[in-house]
């Protein structure tokens, strides 16, 4: 008995496919042309050209063989258990059972008997192929619908061909019509008319479909097949920027892994949404998982504009929504879309993504966070967001695309990616203000809030009496700057500049700040400690942590007048800047200062610089006189003898370490060369036989610390000394010394373990000698 053939061809993508890389659709029919319940029988054959030498050993499918998942890519006939990932089991799970996918796969591979290049068209390789195979099959089988009637026409209904690999003959991921190059007349009979049962192809949605890509394997052909037999449900054109979240999305259809759409479901009667209120505050508790339960929930603003909520908890195998990477578990969550003139084909779908801030790049330039950079060629000159920039270079708004495959705000929003759900820690308020915003063209204010624990059991609250009236939206767009600064005294100071977005919440009260430090990858949420508040979008911290490999992350949370805050922002961080070098030595050099010092091995691309003071400069002069790659410097403009110098009995040096980006660390301890008689001798500080010659405070050592630091001063005469620590506010916390002090050299040992981290200001007065300086306790 001869086989019985309903056909799809497939190369490999679309129903009305687009080649890659372009955006647009084609064709103009905008209805079904099968029925969408019951039972639709296809077709497959896997076909290879005779040349296709592409990754012959591909296991997904290898040269010259059927490949080993074809027997299972489409279920015979209806069953209670299929295959976790073929055709079948997609639209079962998708239609909640009404819509049934069988069929027969061809069990032998047919290769084609010439090469691609010989061939002027591929509807000359489609006739070929099923001609080859038409004595084994019979086709009157796949005669079963007329239109969307299940009645026999004549001709076969859906001829599906695989082929593994296209190189020029199909520029298209796929087609969802069969190609040929003239009618197939087969030897069957049409068991109704009696007529002799015919192929056709080449008119809109009729004969079958061809794909191109059978060598990327079985899951990429069962969306992409998915994606050409949804245009016979739906019509040609595609749903455009909702790729990974509907099978009919514009996008490439194997990234479309969210199985399909609620409003795709909706539209063919396999999904009844659940209604929410749009004149009363409601709340929703423990919302179904959507393609589990087939349930999504609708807030219509008109019979033209809709807000559509799916929870995506990934229960079932087709739900990868938000899939990126090896990471398939990353975007559990709560997925919003705003869809106007939901009642035609295709609607306006817009997602509005949870990350609000993604980095995306227009007219040459990127914005990290999707903030526009100060400086950026922005027609305004101040820091926007993309719909001002879209609209400012495009006064034709969504008419002129800048991207194919991402969505595209028409509110006052930041660039998404369509990848990232709402949920209770990374973005749970979907409001007027927040980003991206609930804006609609019915002027209807409400906010979305979505509360629960982490494991995905969630409420959603609609607030649309008060949109306000819950929780702050996220705040956007953190960007930090640190800064280091040394003057050619002898102070150092280093400050973490924010700025994010303003919250334009009429409720707000103000901003924490919250920090984490680590030498390692990312910090967790719980590992970041409140630092303090402000009510700007902006402002400077000073930085307490130090480390020569330690980056420093910072997040911002929005509070209202009621208390209630927001979810953190996105982390932004910088590095920290480096420790001071270590272990400074003084050597000589054919009777030149030479200094060493230990390298830092955990600086990436270090540079230091030399800072020199004279003894006629002392106390404050601080010079500098080399920035080098290496640790070690010699002072070829000191040399001895030298009539220049014969007054001067001391040279002071110091060394900072600078790392890649500008971030500089605090002053090395200082070393100083002595001179006696007529050459250079080295003395070391605290040598009792050596009398100073002018007063001096040294920069305690080490800086940070924790609990201990070293402070050194030496005094060249017998004085009455004083030494005390102050707070930043002026404070007196501890008084070290209040005596006379014979002249010398001095070294004081400070414990702070009874005092809170900070920054303190010790501070020297010795006769008329008078110094301070800051020292840090970070415990």
């Amino acid at each position: 008995m001869k086989r019985i053939l309903l056909i799809l061809i497939i190369i490999s993508g679309y129903l009305f496919a687009e080649p890659e890389g372009f955006c647009g659709t084609e064709g103009t029919m905008v209805n079904n042309s099968i029925p969408t319940n019951g039972t639709i029988k296809i077709y497959f054959i896997f076909a290879q050209f005779k040349n296709d030498d592409r990754d012959p050993s591909n296991t997904n499918w290898v040269k010259d063989t059927l490949p080993s998942w074809a027997p299972d890519f489409v279920n015979s006939s209806i069953t209670g258990s299929y295959p976790y990932n073929n055709l079948s089991k997609f639209y079962n799970d998708m239609s909640d059972n009404n819509f049934n996918v069988v069929g027969e796969v061809y069990d032998q591979l047919v290769i084609t008997e010439k090469e691609e290049s010989e061939y002027n068209s591929i509807g000359r390789v489609n006739r070929e192929i099923i001609e080859a195979i038409d004595s084994e099959v019979d086709f009157s089988e796949y005669d079963l619908l007329s239109g969307t009637t299940f009645a026999k026409d004549g001709f076969v209904d859906l001829i599906f061909i695989v082929y593994r690999n296209i190189d020029s003959l199909v520029g298209w991921s796929g087609y969802a019509q069969l190609i040929l190059d003239s009618l197939i007349v087969t030897d069957d009979i049409d068991g109704i008319t009696g007529d002799t049962l015919k192929i056709k192809g080449n008119t809109i949605l009729t004969g079958g479909a061809v794909l191109r890509g059978g060598i990327e394997g079985k899951d990429y052909l069962t969306l992409t097949t998915a994606h050409e037999l949804g245009h016979y449900l739906f019509g040609a054109g595609h749903i455009d920027y909702i790729s990974r979240l509907g099978i009919m999305s514009g996008g490439p259809a194997w990234n479309s892994g969210a199985g399909m759409h609620s409003w795709e479901k909706h539209h063919l009667g396999w999904l009844n949404y659940t209604d929410i209120s749009p004149t009363s505050d409601s709340e929703i508790t423990n919302i179904a998982d959507y393609l589990d339960n087939n349930n999504a929930y609708r807030l219509q603003l008109s019979s033209n504009e809709w807000f559509v909520i799916e929870n995506h908890q990934q229960a079932n195998f087709f739900d990868k929504a938000g899939q990126t990477g090896d990471n398939p578990q990353s975007e559990k969550g709560v997925y919003i879309y705003h869809i106007r003139y939901p009642n035609s084909y295709p609607p306006n779908i817009d997602v509005e993504c949870a990350d609000g801030n993604y980095d995306f790049s227009f007219n040459n330039q990127t914005y990290p966070n999707g903030k526009i950079t100060r400086g950026a060629p922005n027609p305004d000159g101040e820091d926007e967001m993309s719909y001002d920039i879209l609209y400012n270079y495009y006064p034709n708004g969504r008419t002129d695309r800048l991207s194919c495959y991402k969505p595209l705000y028409d509110e006052d929003a930041v660039w998404g990616d369509d990848e990232d759900a709402f949920d209770t820690t990374f973005n749970n308020v979907f409001s007027p203000k927040s980003n991206p915003p609930s804006t609609n063209t019915s002027n209807n204010d409400f906010s979305l809030e979505v509360t629960g624990d982490s494991n995905g059991v969630y409420t959603m609250k609609f607030y649309v009496i008060d949109p306000y009236a819950g929780s702050p939206s996220k705040p956007q767009g953190l960007s930090v700057e640190n800064e280091t600064e040394i003057d050619f005294g002898d102070n150092y100071t280093a400050t973490s500049q924010l700025e994010w977005f303003s919250n334009d919440e009429p409720d707000l009260d103000y901003y924490k700040v919250y920090k984490a430090t680590t030498t390692g990858s990312a910090p967790s949420l719980n590992e970041y400690a409140f630092v303090c508040t402000t009510d700007a979008n902006t402002i400077d911290l000073p930085i307490t942590d130090f480390g020569d490999n330690k980056k420093i992350y910072y997040r911002i949370t929005a509070v209202d007048t009621e208390g209630k805050e927001s979810v953190k922002s996105e982390g932004n961080w910088d590095w920290a800047p480096p420790t001071p070098p270590v272990n400074i030595q003084k050597l000589t050099q054919n009777n030149h200062p030479k200094i060493e010092w230990d390298p830092k091995t955990n600086v990436t691309n270090p540079t230091y610089s030399v800072y020199r003071m004279k003894r006629t400069d002392f106390p404050g002069m601080w010079e500098r006189i080399a920035t080098i790659p290496g640790n070690s410097y010699v002072d070829l403009q000191i040399d001895l003898p030298d009539q220049q110098y014969a007054n001067m009995d001391n040279v002071y040096y110091k060394v900072i370490v600078i790392r890649n980006g500008g971030l500089s660390s605090d002053f090395s301890v200082s070393i100083n060369y002595r001179i006696e008689g007529s050459g250079w001798v080295i003395k070391k500080e605290g040598n009792e036989e050596a009398i100073p010659d002018v007063y001096a405070l040294s920069q305690n050592y080490p800086n940070p610390f924790n609990p201990t630091t070293l402070i050194k001063y030496q005094l060249p005469e017998a004085v009455n000394v004083t030494i005390k620590l102050y707070d930043m506010l002026g404070r007196e916390v501890k008084e070290f010394i209040n005596d006379t002090q014979e002249a010398g050299y001095y070294e004081l040992n400070f414990d702070g373990s009874d005092l809170s981290s900070g920054t303190y200001i010790y501070r020297i007065t010795a006769g008329d000698f008078v110094d301070s300086k800051k020292l840090i306790l970070l415990k």
